[in-house]
């Protein structure tokens, strides 16, 4: 492919719960003529987004990222415990998608690692029944209000998951070898 000079910057920006982080890498050859490929397509434009997104997994109750995460849970860790999508970069960056959603009484959670290979696949439903008792009762200190049961299912769909980077820059490869593999939990916590 030639030699290149690579400058790479990676600023981040966040403001009232919103961040954004950016993966610009710029390749240009001796002659001082930038690498056109990086710009090229839809997908390698994407890839320019690190990831963006909406609140904090762990402290807010609505949370959604976009692009690279790493140490995602998927609820108290019984299938998914600190998943990152980002193991195989720079050589692939995964558009990954998280997000959660707590009404106090009830929520959910969940994880797509890359958007456009839908490999791993899950999901987190739970409700607070103590919380929902309160609801309707005139005591509102109720003890265990925030004890959750909760429901996890988690599809992965390639579990050989692999690597075609070294073939084609922006896909990844299902592998006829892989089953799709389903788990489920109950959790109370």
């Amino acid at each position: 492919r030639g030699k290149y000079i690579v400058t790479e910057f990676k600023p981040y920006v966040y403001y009232n719960k919103f961040f954004m982080a950016l993966d610009l890498q710029f390749s240009f050859n001796t002659g001082g003529s930038i690498q056109q490929d990086e710009w090229d397509n839809a997908t390698a434009i994407t890839e320019k987004l690190s990831s963006f997104g909406y609140g904090n997994q762990y402290k807010d109750k609505y949370h959604f990222r976009f692009g690279a995460f790493d140490r995602f849970t998927l609820g108290y860790g019984a299938l998914i415990n600190e998943l990152r999508n980002d193991i195989y970069y720079p050589e692939r960056k995964k558009m990954g998608l998280t997000g959660k959603a707590d009404f106090d009484f009830a929520g959910l959670n969940l994880v797509v690692d890359d958007v456009y290979d839908f490999d791993l696949i899950g999901t987190r439903l739970f409700v607070r029944p103590i919380e929902i008792i309160s609801l309707f009762s005139k005591s509102k200190k109720l003890l265990f209000k925030d004890m959750e049961l909760g429901f996890s299912y988690v599809l992965d769909l390639d579990n050989y998951d692999f690597d075609s980077s070294a073939d084609e820059k922006y896909l990844s490869k299902d592998s006829s070898d892989s089953k799709k593999v389903k788990s489920y939990a109950i959790d109370l916590y």
